[in-house]
């Protein structure tokens, strides 16, 4: 299998076990911390422009678990701009982050990503697919 194949079965699976229960569940378990999570956006995009690698943000307080395929694939953050304006779901955070993207010596380009991110139990973003 795939790494990619193989961290896609590990997301599907640990989404499984955090959704089981032994019973019915009244109300949302997992209520969202907006502070933290717009803290932790900050942190995140923080270290990728300082050019951090994105698995030391696992060993921050509080923890980060992430994925960016850009970063992922070396691309450097030039520049990022966080909007004043999200949305959230009670759980999750949205926010669309202009990025300015490099590769090695191309000119930079500018892009807008929606990123997920999560409070609890554990402070999570994604790229909204």
């Amino acid at each position: 299998m795939s790494q990619l194949t193989l961290n896609t079965a590990f997301i599907v699976l640990l989404i499984g076990i955090l959704c089981s229960g032994c019973g019915p569940r009244s109300g949302n378990p997992y209520s969202l911390d907006e502070s933290l999570a717009k803290q932790s956006m900050e942190r995140f995009l923080e270290t990728w422009k300082n050019g951090g690698d994105i698995k030391s943000l696992k060993s921050g307080e509080p923890p980060i678990i992430a994925r960016d395929s850009d970063w992922e694939k070396g691309l450097a953050l030039v520049d990022y701009e966080i909007p004043n304006e999200c949305s959230d779901d009670g759980t999750n955070l949205y926010l669309d982050i202009c990025l300015t993207l490099a590769k090695n010596s191309d000119a930079p380009k500018t892009k807008v990503i929606r990123y997920v991110v999560g409070t609890s139990p554990v402070v999570t973003i994604f790229r909204d697919q």
